[in-house]
């Protein structure tokens, strides 16, 4: 009798890693490419996988771009304007404000009530 073994599974998704080994594509190109929306990164614990099919769109949409002679990996606007900002008014500084009269000084209190003068002891008699 003869042992067969069993056809691998196909793989279903990559890690950031394999995905630079499987398909050539920098690490920070296929950023670039999610950033663009070509592909998707599945948040895998602290790690992001991208699944095989979504590998597999992405390669077929480069290719495409490719053949429409747009850049390889990156979407042109359909129209580029270069909006006019206008030039930053320049003002004059204000001229100093002249100083403000300082502020009369507070009258001085009267503490003649707690230093002695018209207080009396425990016997009733004036303090002296």
């Amino acid at each position: 009798m003869s042992e067969t073994t069993p056809a691998p599974l196909p793989r279903l998704s990559y890690t950031l890693n394999e995905a630079v080994q499987v398909t050539g594509i920098s690490q920070r190109m296929l950023y670039s490419h999610r950033d663009a929306g070509l592909v998707t990164f599945v948040k895998n614990g602290r790690s992001n996988i991208i699944l095989a099919d979504d590998l597999q769109a992405m390669l077929h949409k480069l290719r495409a771009q490719s053949v429409k002679g747009q850049p390889f990996g990156l979407t042109a606007p359909a129209e580029q304007t270069i909006e006019q900002t206008p030039a930053p008014v320049v003002t004059e500084p204000k001229a100093a404000e002249p100083a403000k009269p300082a502020a009369p000084a507070p009258a001085k209190a009267d503490f003649s009530l707690f230093m002695g003068a018209g207080r009396t002891t425990s016997t009733g008699k004036a303090a002296s």
